[in-house]
């Protein structure tokens, strides 16, 4: 009898004790964080403002669009420069940080949004004659949008059409420059 309470401490002992040891992987904790973090950017009021933010840059985009346009047409080939001094920052401090959280794009609402964006970010490229970064552009929408050809776009500016026409347009107006 007393073997075999010695042999139940033992095993309640080891038990204890092996459940207590953190793992070794130090990956897990961080990995688990990040899909957590992704399933909160999805949920509610995340999703809310995250939509909202992406709608917002897209309309400055467009904006920003449309004033290179009117630089352009007057010939205003200084102010363009000026211009580009202020995008170049903007793209990447506002507009690619929303498109570098793949996970949280992901969401059915966001994926039209987020294609949408990539051409908007593409066709003020365009805009500034960055024929590379358009390039650039193209190939994130390509790859991020491979099965999705029939998704509708905002491409060009105030049309509606499907994701593998207008990537083929804009592929085509990359080569201009």
């Amino acid at each position: 009898m007393r073997r075999s309470l010695s042999l139940a401490v033992l095993a309640a002992l080891l038990c204890s004790t092996t459940a207590c040891v953190p793992s070794r992987d130090p990956d897990l904790y961080a990995k688990r964080e990040r899909v957590q973090e992704a399933q909160a950017h999805t949920a509610g009021q995340a999703l809310h403002e995250r939509k909202t933010r992406m709608e917002r840059t897209q309309r400055d985009l467009m904006h920003i669009q449309r004033t290179l346009e009117t630089l352009r047409r007057h010939r205003y080939e200084d102010q363009i420069a000026r211009f580009a001094d202020f995008v170049r920052p903007y793209l990447r401090e506002r507009v690619h940080p929303l498109l570098s959280d793949r996970e949280a794009s992901w969401h059915p609402e966001l994926v039209p949004l987020d294609a949408n964006l990539l051409f908007a970010e593409a066709a003020v490229l365009g805009e500034l004659r960055d024929g590379r970064g358009v390039d650039r552009v193209a190939d994130r929408i390509e790859e991020r949008f491979a099965r999705m050809d029939s998704l509708i776009v905002e491409y060009p500016r105030g049309e509606q059409h499907p994701l593998a026409d207008s990537l083929a347009r804009l592929r085509r107006e990359a080569r201009r420059f």
